[in-house]
């Protein structure tokens, strides 16, 4: 009886996200929520053996993921397995596609996957992201997934407002437009990842004037009873994952003026770059600069101080002419009337990271 009642209803979860909640100060709104998609794709590449979604933090949790679907060698699993090994998909390149489904638990493409859109990452091809989508299909009815998704309202109920409340009190994603320049027109969506532990993911979606940013958050914090947990310090991941939407197209649009440089600094640093997963030289300039930006959130809110103490650490993960590049950043949002966005002004970071390769190559 429970289970034809669940499945009678799970339609209705799957056709929105689960308990959607609206936070942020001013014009600029976080939408936070649970996503059936996330969820699935995660436990799937969890299933899958990627180490990294094999960090979750909510034991529990887990050991119900485990009970539920541990024994099941089910072909998405296979599947997954064979991605990462030929593809290399892993770390966002799952949560990409996952957006980019319908959330009616049917895996349908949201745009058509022929040619790649714009926002999927472009380790998927076509058909495998179809077939893994079809396989998904298949991996939520046999296993009886939403029953599962469906029975963790009350877990994903609490963390949704617990993020919300910190949100309220510590956010100030206003910031970004006056830093960046404008005001996207797209949504801004949180969406928890119970399974994702203390990785967390950026990934969009474009299909022609509609634009969705996500910032795709694992949970690494739990309380003594081991329900999910945030600390003021989950803010500035979340912000990390925002400024990937907006850098990442700057990047793209200057890519032919930064690939000699970048190739040469991500020379220098590929060891460290490696460990952290970032395999090529867009990949690290991408991050040198959301990094570079975060810094000057937490500097705006959390001073100096806590700022100074990103900077190290950053030049310690290997990231080339970070303190310049704050330093850069820096006179930007202090001249910001100068400049009408970050992008009239990138050709003077574009010019940062020319002279550092060539400073370089010639202590080489």
């Amino acid at each position: 009886m429970q289970k034809r009642f669940f499945q009678a209803i799970g339609f209705l979860f799957f056709t929105q996200l689960l308990f959607p909640q609206v936070s942020g100060g001013n014009q600029y709104k976080f939408q936070v929520s649970v996503d059936p998609r996330v969820e699935l794709v995660s436990i799937a590449f969890y299933l899958a053996g990627n180490p990294e979604y094999r960090k979750g933090r909510i034991n529990s949790y887990l050991v119900e993921i485990e009970s539920n679907f541990g024994s099941n060698r089910h072909p998405l699993v296979l599947e997954a397995i064979r991605l990462r090994q030929k593809r290399g998909i892993s770390y966002d390149a799952p949560m990409s596609l996952a957006i980019h489904v319908s959330n009616d638990g049917n895996f349908q493409e949201r745009i058509p996957f022929s040619p790649i859109p714009e926002g999927l990452d472009k380790r998927w091809t076509s058909d495998e992201s179809r077939k893994f989508c079809l396989l998904a299909r298949e991996f939520s009815k046999q296993t009886n997934f939403q029953v599962f998704f469906d029975g963790h309202k009350l877990f994903y109920e609490q963390a949704v407002k617990r993020l919300r409340n910190l949100l309220d009190t510590n956010a100030h994603g206003e910031w970004f437009d006056r830093f960046f320049g404008f005001t996207p027109k797209g949504k801004f969506n949180i969406i928890l990842a119970p399974v994702n532990g203390p990785h967390s993911y950026g990934p969009r979606f474009i299909s022609g004037d509609t634009q969705e940013f996500y910032c795709i958050l694992g949970i690494w914090g739990s309380d003594p009873g081991g329900n999910p947990y945030f600390e003021k310090d989950t803010i500035p991941w979340i912000m990390h994952e925002f400024s990937h939407s907006y850098l990442n197209p700057l990047v793209s649009k200057f890519e032919t003026k930064l690939a000699s440089a970048g190739s040469i600094l991500f020379e220098a640093a590929k060891p460290k770059m490696l460990k952290m997963a970032y395999v090529d030289w867009k990949t690290m300039i991408e991050e040198s600069l959301v990094r570079a930006v975060v810094i000057q959130y937490v500097s705006a809110y959390d001073g100096v101080s806590s700022a100074e103490k990103l900077v190290q650490t950053e030049i310690q993960n290997g990231f080339p002419c970070m303190r310049e590049l704050v330093d850069l950043l820096g006179e930007f949002e202090r001249t910001r009337e100068a400049h009408a966005s970050l992008e009239t002004f990138f050709p003077r970071v574009v010019d940062l990271f020319n002279a550092y390769s060539k400073n370089l190559v010639k202590k080489e």
